[in-house]
């Protein structure tokens, strides 16, 4: 039986002094009739109103509602960013209690969480580079991983030539493309997105998208989207509609949709990658990404040296 304040206990020799262990070790979040309730006056105000919801491992699910409907909050409370106010939430197989301590939810977030903010929480004193390497640095990683990692991922995500932009001089999908990359840079066990390509034009949200799926199914990674895109939630394994609070719909999508979904997109990104060739990806010489092998540049440039020998995982 453990919690989440066992989980650092582990790593050293998991978030409460509440002890309890849920049985299902494929459920990466659970959801038991969890509420939250803003106080503001005497009244406050009920976001979420009695959610019952399992994630397993490797699974990708799309949330969508209208706004309002308590979305956002509930995927903040699945990344410990804000704390319910009743019923029960397991993380990984661990309760997350009430009365988990700041230091033990942000290290949870740094080591096994990426999240995907729709505003996206860039730091405006760091480049693009600094950060997608901060949470990596915070972490403890090598510096040559650090280096390899941050340039396979803005790699991936198009961001090359912007390395050292700092935020304010990104545009609002340039933002959003370093914000996926830095909430990949652990190597999270779970990936939280809050409209990730709310501010992407559709090449771009064809290239986010191609990524990411390309990650869940390589690498397995637990992905979870709030959009209000409907035409991203067919890639999703499933679709949980939230309403007034509550969970008002939780739908399977059908397997030979989702698989023709994918292809579609994958032919769709080959071709913008024709059209536009060496616009996005120039570094990998050992791999290829979807069949797709890319120019390798001279060690000297964007410090791929490193970056070719790492595989972005």
């Amino acid at each position: 039986m453990g919690t989440i304040e066992d989980i650092e206990s582990s790593r050293s020799s998991s978030l409460t002094t509440e002890t309890e262990e849920i049985d299902e070790k494929d459920e990466i979040v659970r959801f038991d009739n969890v509420h939250k309730t803003y106080l503001i006056g005497a009244s406050g105000i009920a976001v979420l109103r009695g959610i019952d919801l399992r994630v397993n491992r490797g699974e990708f699910v799309a949330i969508y509602g209208p706004s309002g409907s308590g979305k956002s909050t509930m995927l903040s409370v699945m990344g410990t960013i804000d704390r319910h106010s009743k019923g029960d939430v397991f993380l990984f197989g661990k309760k997350a209690g009430l009365n988990a301590t700041d230091k033990i939810l942000a290290n949870l977030r740094l080591k096994d969480i990426g999240f995907v903010f729709q505003a996206f929480n860039l730091l405006p004193s760091l480049t693009a580079f600094e950060n997608v390497e901060l949470p990596m640095l915070l972490a403890g990683k090598p510096k040559k991983e650090r280096i390899a990692r941050v340039y396979k991922l803005l790699d991936r995500v198009g961001m090359l030539h912007r390395t050292k932009s700092f935020p304010a001089q990104l545009s609002g999908g340039e933002q959003q493309r370093v914000t996926i990359a830095r909430a990949l840079a652990n190597r999270p066990k779970l990936l939280l997105m809050d409209e990730p390509s709310g501010d992407l034009d559709t090449k771009n949200t064809d290239l986010i998208m191609d990524f990411l799926l390309e990650l869940h199914e390589k690498q397995k990674i637990t992905m979870i989207m709030v959009t209000h895109d409907v035409g991203l939630r067919g890639y999703a394994d499933r679709v949980i509609n939230i309403r007034d609070g509550r969970v008002a719909g939780d739908m399977k999508i059908d397997q030979d949709q989702r698989m023709r979904m994918r292809k579609n997109l994958r032919q769709q990104v080959l071709r913008s990658r024709r059209e536009e060739t060496g616009w996005m990806s120039s570094t990998d010489s050992s791999e290829s990404f979807g069949g797709v092998r890319t120019e390798l540049r001279a060690p000297t440039d964007y410090g791929t040296v490193y970056a070719t020998q790492e595989s972005c995982s």
